[in-house]
Order: C-alpha cells, then structure tokens, then sequence
C-alpha cells in the first residue's frame, strides 16, 4: 500500500527501495519458514491438517497470488475437469507455490510459463512447464534432494536448495508423487505431481 502511494504521488526512487526492502523481507521470511519445515520433517514432526477441497479452485488461487508479484511470466492456466482431494490444503498450496516459483526463477529469459491439471485413473495430475535452462538428464533424481540446485554459469540463482525437497516430502507423505521430465521440443522442464481423487 504505502509503495503505490509513492509511486501515484511521483516518488519513483522511494517507491523502488520500499519495493526492494519488500522484496527482501519475502526471501527471508521463505527461508525461515523453510527451515522450519526441514526441522519438522528431519524430526518426524511435519503435520497435516487434512480436508476436502477443489484442486483446481486451489490452483486458481495460488497462481492468481503469483501474478500479482510476478509481472514478467504471463501464467497460462490449461485445468482439465477438477476432482475433490482429501489432503492438507494449506501445504499443498504451498508445494504449487514452489513448483511456480522455481519455473518463474529458472526461466529468466522467458516470457511464460503453462500450468495444467488433468484427471485420469482415479488422481489428478499437476504439472508445471517452464521453457527455462532446464535439468540435466542426469540430474532428474537429484533435483529433489536436500541442499540440491541446479548450477549454471549464466545466471546466479538464489535459493538454499530446500523447496523441492520439502514439496516432495508434503505430496509422498499424503500419498502422492512428484517427478520432473525435460521438455522434449522445447528448452526447460516439466515438473509434475498427482493426488489420489476423493471422489
């Protein structure tokens, strides 16, 4: 709020360092909170609250809190006919945010990134495709690993290598999987998950 009153009042450079002030307290509060959960996880203590909930009308609303904050990714969503899941809503909004985020981050030259759902067989599927710098084939059993980043000499990623590991704890432990393919015609990855169908 007070950064839009700098910029609608012409205050461009106060406007700038609130927006990077603001910026910065986001990252540090993720990391708090990220290691907080390998805490949790490393002591057999992360917890859910489960209920049954829309899966699509949860990726509409984490995807629509992104957009706010990231204006160079145009996300197109391609949801399929949603299913109810019974599972912590909370956490697994949180692992959308990561798998979001993570495309947004390792793909800084693109202008977009397609997120789609897909019901078949009983669960519903999640995937997330950048067109980004992408995994190496011979990192995809890697990339979910605690303290794993992907290292590239062209760009310098922050980041301490804990969200993929954390998202891939919340969806095993509710009965899920999380894997990552290449794209095949295209640069980047493809990450996915899938939930077993309340219904």
């Amino acid at each position: 709020m007070l950064e839009r009153w700098f910029w609608e009042s012409g205050q461009k450079r106060e406007a700038e360092m609130l927006g990077k002030m603001d910026r910065q307290v986001n990252k540090l509060t993720s990391l708090i909170s990220d290691l907080l959960d390998v805490t949790k996880i490393s002591s057999g203590k992360l917890e859910f609250n489960e209920e049954v909930f829309d899966f699509n009308k949860l990726i509409e609303e984490t995807t629509e809190e992104i957009s706010r904050i990231s204006s160079q990714h145009e996300i197109v969503l391609e949801l399929s006919s949603t299913c109810y899941i019974n599972g912590d809503k909370e956490r697994i909004g949180q692992v959308i945010t990561n798998l979001v985020n993570n495309a947004i981050k390792y793909s800084p030259n693109a202008d977009k990134i397609i997120i789609s759902s897909k019901k078949e067989k009983g669960k519903i599927c999640f995937n997330v495709k950048d067109f980004g710098i992408g995994v190496p084939a011979d990192k995809l059993e890697k990339i979910f690993d605690q303290f794993y980043r992907i290292k590239n000499n062209n760009y310098h990623l922050s980041g301490l290598g804990l969200g993929l590991f954390i998202s891939s704890e919340i969806i095993t432990r509710q009965g899920g999987c999380i894997w990552v393919e290449p794209n095949i015609k295209e640069p980047g990855s493809t990450f996915y998950f899938s939930m077993p169908c309340n219904n």
